[in-house]
């Protein structure tokens, strides 16, 4: 099995015999090996659909923070992977687009907009990953923290508020076309004082 991908018109997951074209248009999302999945996440170009990983327990934290959407633990059933798919497919379709009409788009860790595209850090993907999924709520620092490092910050650490602040230059960045005044609402990360972040 080298991989198992789900095509956008139906509910079924194809086994393929080569890797899909990371940005093949046929599949909304794939599921493959971790190796495999890491070469991939790790390459020059980055998958446009969701990509769920399975292999040994010790794999699982490089290739969430590589941009992995999910991930099986040896030893997995069909039915696992088949729930899998669909909660990480349908919640991609949801969480994918925000901003003004819906006008950026993620990807894994490509971040796009009406100005481009750009492919964010491992951590920033995830930042705006647990906002998009916390959409209209507030994320505390330490839980942002916890995620990309799986461990609890130092009394003192800025890492996070450093990822942030190079997220919403992205999202600046990708949001404004060439010769076109930024708009006046600014970035939709919002700063909640003393606790953490909200997606708007």
């Amino acid at each position: 099995m080298d991989a198992y991908s789900r095509r956008i018109s139906g509910f079924t997951l194809d086994i393929v015999a080569e890797q899909p074209a990371p940005r093949d248009p046929r599949y909304a999302a794939a599921v493959m090996p971790a190796a495999a999945a890491e070469r991939l996440l790790t390459g020059p170009v980055e998958p446009a659909w969701p990509l769920i990983a399975y292999g040994p327990e010790t794999a699982l934290p490089r290739l969430f923070l590589a941009g992995c959407a999910d991930y099986l633990r040896d030893p997995w059933t069909p039915q696992e992977l088949e729930l899998r798919a669909l909660r990480t497919v349908g919640a991609a379709e949801a969480a994918a687009r925000f901003g003004d009409g819906g006008a950026l788009h993620l990807s894994g860790r490509v971040l796009s907009g009406p100005a481009g595209a750009v492919t964010l850090g491992a951590q920033q993907a995830e930042i705006l990953r647990m906002l998009l999924g916390n959409r209209g709520s507030t994320v505390t620092r330490d839980a942002l923290f916890y995620a990309i490092w799986g461990r609890p910050p130092g009394r003192r650490s800025r890492a996070v508020d450093m990822h942030v602040t190079a997220l919403r230059r992205h999202l600046a960045a990708v949001a404004t076309p060439a010769g076109k005044a930024r708009p006046a609402a600014g970035p939709p990360i919002a700063t909640v004082r003393g606790r953490g972040y909200r997606l708007d």
